[in-house]
């Protein structure tokens, strides 16, 4: 390409970016430019095609990581994990219709190093076996930025947004939120794969 741009000066157009991961050679993300000026041809078997259940979330995945916030990305990352239970059950359905015998994916596992890794310490570590155990754990977290303001018996409490420790309790409880619904995600998608389930969305 580099000769050919020196010897034959033309304009270039990036019409698709991938980003891949470095470990297994996956896409992780792709890019489209669209429309085209001058019109798409793809093919017979129709256009663009997603993954209907998956791709909303996939968004969600993209707005948390470049996202500055740590409150923000503790929100997607509870959204994603909610969202993980919701295609469970499209996915257990189609399991049942199809009389498909493979049993789903567990809920991901966690060690209690695990979650020293990501700056908690060992006493909250403790009882946490899976991604449900952490996500209860954090609830009142969730609630506390999503509401803002908590009203009980003892009165009013707020999240100061200001304050450095709430600032690394938010950011080390939105990575390993993030972190564990993405892999719950992962698993169920490489199971639908895996069983010829195939949730696509009418391509263009």
């Amino acid at each position: 390409l580099d000769v050919l741009v020196r010897n034959h000066p033309m304009p270039l157009v990036i019409r698709r970016l991938d980003l891949m991961s470095p470990l297994s050679g996956d896409v992780l993300l792709s890019e489209f430019l669209i429309p085209e000026a001058r019109g798409v041809s793809i093919g017979p078997l129709g256009g663009i095609m997603q993954s209907t259940p998956f791709a909303p979330y996939d968004a969600l995945y993209r707005e948390a990581l470049v996202s500055s916030s740590p409150f923000y990305r503790l929100i997607c990352g509870w959204k994603m994990y909610e969202g993980a239970d919701k295609i469970r059950g499209k996915v257990r359905k189609e399991c049942g219709q199809r009389k498909i015998p493979a049993k789903l994916p567990p809920d991901p596992k966690i060690r209690p190093n695990d979650l020293v890794r990501f700056g908690f310490d060992e006493k909250f570590a403790e009882g946490v076996t899976c991604a449900r155990d952490l996500f209860e754990k954090l609830r009142q977290t969730r609630h506390a930025i999503a509401h803002f303001l908590i009203e009980n018996d003892s009165g009013e409490s707020h999240v100061y947004l200001a304050d450095g420790s709430q600032l690394r309790y938010y950011s080390m409880s939105g990575s390993a939120m993030l972190h564990y619904s993405h892999q719950a995600l992962e698993d169920l998608r490489l199971f639908c794969g895996g069983n010829g389930i195939h949730f696509l969305g009418k391509g263009g």
